[in-house]
């Protein structure tokens, strides 16, 4: 098994140092062991944590995919699921880089999968921030974005009427959507080898009311699965909610979530938008 170790004790200052956002603290890069693929005679092969990890994803969403040669985005479909396993609702989706940084666009649909019941649109910017976010539930609407090192939003009811706007010391917006999920881990990049606490406004059912939270990333793992559109790169976060001590795990394959609490990922019509190599 290969491993690599990554530091930040002693990084040069300067344009190439990666900055931590306002409502993020990563206390240092401590010397951190990320688990990747070791090496055969016949290349790079998957050297899984456990037989049950992922269990049948690459079988079943990535088995009849081609290789990304024709320009498509990621396009599929997210089941959000609750506590019990039960669907409550789907996310048909796409998401891309941009010019300037990463989108995901979804409606949100009722059990039938077919009965649209919102919308979530999550654009950031090459930092990862939060520069503009579109909540929709039913009859409620929240907008907003990083401002400076604040989070603001305005939140309309069923009236249409603007409550006002809001503002908090927070690195951007999480909520039930998996979009979120992936906006934090671009946001965290490579400082989350070390525990990173970030403070966030979860956007919470039925009507989108906002509540400050703060939880716990820390990026375990690196695993590379071999499918038939080539070797994909599987990273592990655990998560932690500072209030209820509640932990859990992500896994992401780029900009796509392939296992997480609440989410199943149920078709994917292209590979995912992959992570560019350069440092933040």
């Amino acid at each position: 098994m290969a491993f690599v170790a990554l530091k930040r004790r002693g990084m040069p200052q300067g344009p190439g140092r990666p900055t931590v956002p306002d409502g993020v603290g990563c206390p240092g890069w401590v010397a951190g062991k990320i688990r990747v693929a070791t090496h055969s005679a016949h290349g790079r092969v998957l050297r899984p944590l456990h037989d049950n990890s992922l269990p049948g994803w690459t079988r079943d969403v990535f088995g009849g995919l081609g290789r990304q040669d024709n320009g498509d985005v990621p396009k599929g479909l997210y089941s959000v699921r609750d506590h019990d396993g039960a669907v409550i609702g789907y996310e048909r989706f796409s998401c891309a880089p941009g010019p300037a940084g990463w989108r995901y666009h979804a409606q949100v649909l009722g059990q039938d999968g077919r009965s649209p019941t919102g919308l979530v649109d999550i654009t950031t910017d090459a930092t990862g921030r939060q520069i503009r976010v579109e909540v929709r539930a039913g009859d409620w609407v929240v907008r907003g974005g990083i401002a400076g090192g604040d989070t603001v939003w305005v939140r309309t009811g069923p009236s249409g009427e603007d409550a006002g706007e809001d503002t908090a010391r927070a690195a951007g917006f999480t909520g039930r959507s998996p979009g979120f999920l992936v906006a934090v881990a671009r946001l965290l990049g490579p400082r989350a080898v070390a525990p990173c606490r970030i403070r966030l406004i979860a956007l919470t059912d039925p009507a989108l009311a906002p509540l400050a939270v703060e939880v716990i990333w820390s990026l375990t793992t690196v695993q590379e699965h071999p499918t038939q559109i080539g070797s994909l790169p599987v990273q592990q976060y655990q998560t932690m909610d500072l209030a209820s001590g509640q932990r859990a795990a992500v896994h992401l394959a780029g900009d796509i979530v392939l296992a997480a609490p609440g989410v199943e990922l149920e078709n994917l019509s292209a590979p995912p938008t992959l992570p560019s190599t350069r440092s933040r």
